[in-house]
């Protein structure tokens, strides 16, 4: 064995795959578990064949023209409560990142369910894909082939077999072979002669022509000529059995570490929260996925030496932790008033959370990062970072302020837009005594839902719009240092300086672009993107554009499964080779230049035809989890998949083009036949489109799918919709009571377009009665709607909508004067 292997298996790191040489030692009633050439000699006695050392796949396939069910039977007695061996033990003891397999018996399965201390995952290659947990506390165990406790679901022995699986989707074999490409696999007790296995696997190798990192196979013996094969594929031929490769890991790491201690190796930052924590160390683990600590001791000081190359930050990319700590980026004024600010808080007493307010690309997220290194190096403060979306924000909060020793504590979140509800919910607790939230977000989006939601709990906004003359100069001394100097070196400095201020009416990012490139920001970005030739490379950038858009980093695996939906085979590392300078990679992930870049290509640039493949594509790959599937995914893909399949985001980005945006939800029909999420935003865009009987049967299926508040508010409001469209009063009749019994058990829920039930159940009942009854009957239900509206509106001030809707339904009661939402008066 290795150092590799080792320090791959103390991070977590290392999968398994094991082949039929790994259950040698297995048994069967105390009898030996049969190998290839005894199986095969059995099936031929069993099915009275004559057996002349005929293959396994070759007998299996004459077995069972002849014995048909019987032969499962015999598989099932043969492979089923299989005694494990003592190596078998002896792998389950130790934490993987995941274990495949090509063995139908269940030994492995029974050692693991004894004695393993992560949570096993049993699947099939046809089951749907799981994320690896971030901490391991689950393991997925993949039986590619089968298995016996399940034999009636199939099995994988012959050639004809192999083949139909090639035609059919397997998400596990997909999947393993893209493992393959990106993780090291130990290969023990198969010379990977398996055709579905090395099909996918040559498939794969198009991803990625040179995997990351090397794998290795443990085997008695290989040829010549088997070593050299190997190689192809990066694999190293290491001679032994599992029963070697047991007793050296026993040896190296004789206490088998648990789950948290490999989460600790391969997240070092967990280390210093294990030791102070109350809680149980899996859950605090959880926590702290999107935690990243800010300290002095995490980042490299010294002197960097001077390159010649532009940094990414001068070339429109969000800055790294890297470019902070070098002082990248020019440290403007208003990092002065906001340090000054955070200074003279008394954080026990004032609000907690400050908003930094201001357009896309005003450098509010850059603020955000200063802020919190400026205050890592002074004492009495701790600092944080959550980069994604964590699973509960409040417990994420409350543990920080438990496990630290510091007086006062800093977290900065990158963006309030997909936190507000639960930056509601922890502001409101009153739980946090110690800790100041410094949090970002674009002015549009902050007007439009978390200035009404939060405003009881925020300080003033800093808001970070046009940059000083002052700060023109300190932008140019780093541009000097980092950026493009060419053009703006030719100038005299006051023409500099009044070339960036002349820009500077427009986002901070857009002035720079434009002031080191002299062309206007719309024309950088139409040349980049006409000088992109191959479709492959579009369709790329169109993927990693529209999940930028949504403010996420693009997971690599995501990008690749959705590249394989629509037979585009060469992964994503290999594609964006020809991007560089767009598309940048982070941490297995890619993004775009920046969500404003992303924002025009959508807009300006891309045909929206190309937009719905790229679409698509990436749906196709959420499809592969079970649903529901938003509660399959790690916080971070569910934001992303919510986000695009969102009605509003499909109608903007396809252009408002019917075909594009209803044929992106028709052709994922049976992909998501069972994910009410998808049904209710299929359903919200046939409405957008007035196709209103096709959005009330999508409504329906939606909540059969998977009932939730917004699903029912929706059908509600699509039930008064369609009760107004009909022409019959009984129908009409029926439908709004329908609706009334829905709306009016979500008259405690908050809608996420900012309406309440009572408010849309209120409008559109009374609309409804209006038009079929009595005028008496419909200005009587005003009144009742009235008071109700009166009531939550004073509870809710700063809902408009509350209120407006109130003082329509009260004048209307009053006088008989109708006010539509539109203005239009009329009796």
């Amino acid at each position: 064995m290795n150092k590799s292997i080792l320090s791959a298996i103390t991070k977590g790191d290392l999968i398994l795959f094991l082949g039929a040489g790994a259950s040698a030692n297995c048994k069967n009633r105390e009898l030996p578990i049969l190998m290839s050439g005894d199986l095969a000699r059995q099936m031929a006695d069993l099915a009275s064949l004559p057996y002349d050392n005929e293959n396994l796949d070759v007998v299996y396939e004459a077995a069972r023209e002849i014995l048909g069910a019987r032969l499962d039977q015999f598989l099932e007695s043969s492979f089923n409560h299989i005694t494990p061996s003592a190596d078998y033990d002896t792998v389950a003891k130790y934490v993987w990142r995941r274990i495949y397999t090509l063995n139908i018996d269940t030994g492995l399965d029974r050692a693991l369910t004894r004695l393993s201390n992560q949570n096993i995952n049993k699947l099939s290659a046809s089951d749907p894909y799981v994320d690896p947990s971030p901490f391991f506390e689950n393991l997925e165990y993949i039986k590619l082939n089968g298995t016996a406790d399940r034999i009636q679901d199939g099995v994988i022995f012959s050639a004809s077999e192999y083949a139909k699986a090639t035609a059919s989707h397997l998400p596990w074999y997909s999947q393993c072979a893209s493992d393959f490409v990106r993780s090291p696999i130990l290969f023990i007790g198969t010379q990977l002669n398996e055709p579905l296995l090395k099909y996918h696997i040559e498939r794969y190798k198009t991803l990625n022509p040179t995997p990351q990192g090397v794998s290795y196979l443990i085997a008695r013996s290989a040829t010549a000529i088997q070593i050299a094969a190997l190689k192809r594929y990066k694999i190293e031929f290491i001679p032994g059995t599992l029963s070697d490769f047991t007793s050296w890991l026993s040896s190296e790491v004789p206490v088998p570490p648990r789950p948290f201690d490999v989460a600790q190796e391969k997240l070092p930052q967990l280390k210093d929260f294990s030791e102070k924590t109350t809680e149980a160390q899996d859950r605090y683990a959880e926590l702290f996925e999107h935690v990243k600590i800010i300290k002095r001791e995490a980042f490299d000081y010294l002197p960097k030496n001077s390159e010649a190359t532009i940094k990414d930050f001068y070339k429109g990319f969000k800055p790294t932790w890297n470019d902070i700590v070098e002082g990248i980026p020019a440290k403007l004024d208003v990092l002065d008033d906001c340090i000054n600010k955070i200074t003279n808080i008394n954080i026990e007493t004032e609000k907690k959370l400050i908003p930094l307010i201001g357009p896309a690309g005003s450098g509010k997220a850059t603020l955000v990062k200063q802020i919190c290194h400026h205050f890592c190096l002074v004492e009495d403060w701790e600092v944080f970072f959550i980069e994604g979306t964590p699973d509960n924000l409040l417990e994420t909060l409350v543990a920080i302020e438990q496990a630290s020793k510091h007086s006062k504590i800093i977290v900065g979140i990158e963006s309030i837009e997909f936190l507000t509800e639960q930056l509601l919910t922890t502001l409101s607790s009153r739980k946090l005594s110690k800790t100041l939230l410094i949090a970002s977000e674009r002015e549009s989006t902050w007007n439009r839902r978390a200035r009404h939601s939060l405003q009881d709990f925020y300080q003033s906004p800093v808001y970070v719009r046009e940059f000083s003359s002052n700060d023109a100069e300190k932008i140019l001394l780093k541009l000097e240092q980092y950026g493009s100097w060419t053009r703006l070196g030719r100038m005299s400095n006051p023409e500099r300086t009044k070339e960036l201020l002349n820009r500077s009416k427009k986002q901070l990012l857009i002035a720079l672009l434009e002031a080191t490139l002299g062309r206007g920001f719309e024309r950088i970005i139409e040349e980049e993107f006409s000088a992109i030739k191959s479709d492959e490379e579009k369709v790329l950038l169109a993927i990693v554009t529209i999940i930028t858009d949504r403010r996420s980093n693009a997971p690599i695996t995501l990008i690749d499964r959705a590249l394989e939906k629509i037979s585009i085979l060469s992964g994503a590392t290999v594609i964006s080779s020809g991007l560089a300078g767009i598309i940048h990679h982070q941490g297995g992930t890619m993004f775009a230049r920046h969500p404003v870049y992303a924002r025009f290509l959508i807009e300006r640039s891309f045909d929206p035809s190309l937009t719905a493949k790229a679409l698509n594509a990436v749906l196709q790959a959420f499809s592969d989890y079970k649903s529901p599937v938003i509660r399959h995914l790690k916080k971070t893909e569910a934001t992303i998949y919510k986000s695009l399949i969102n009605h509003k985001f499909l109608f903007e980005s396809l252009k408002g083009k019917q075909d594009l945006v209803i044929g992106t939800y028709s052709k994922l029909e049976k992909k998501f036949e069972s994910d009410g999420l998808f049904w209710l935003q299929y359903g919200l865009s046939l409405r957008d489109f007035n196709a209103n009987s096709d959005a009330l049967e999508k409504l329906k299926i939606a909540k059969e799918a998977y009932s939730m508040p917004h699903t029912l508010h929706a059908l509600g409001q699509q039930l008064l919709i369609s009760a107004l469209e009909t022409t019959h009063e009984s129908a009409a009749l029926s439908l709004a009571d329908e609706a009334r019994e829905i709306l009016e058990r979500l008259d405690e829920t908050y809608e996420s377009d900012d309406t309440y039930p009572i408010v849309t159940l209120a409008e559109g009942h009374t609309s409804v009665v209006r038009k079929f009854s009595e005028e008496s009957d419909a200005r009587n239900l005003a009144n009742y709607y009235s008071r109700k509206l009166e009531i939550r509106s004073k509870q809710k001030p700063e809902y408009t909508r509350l209120k407006l809707a109130y003082e329509r339904m009260f004048k209307y009661a009053a006088t008989g004067i109708w006010q539509d939402t539109n203005g239009s008066v009329g009796k």
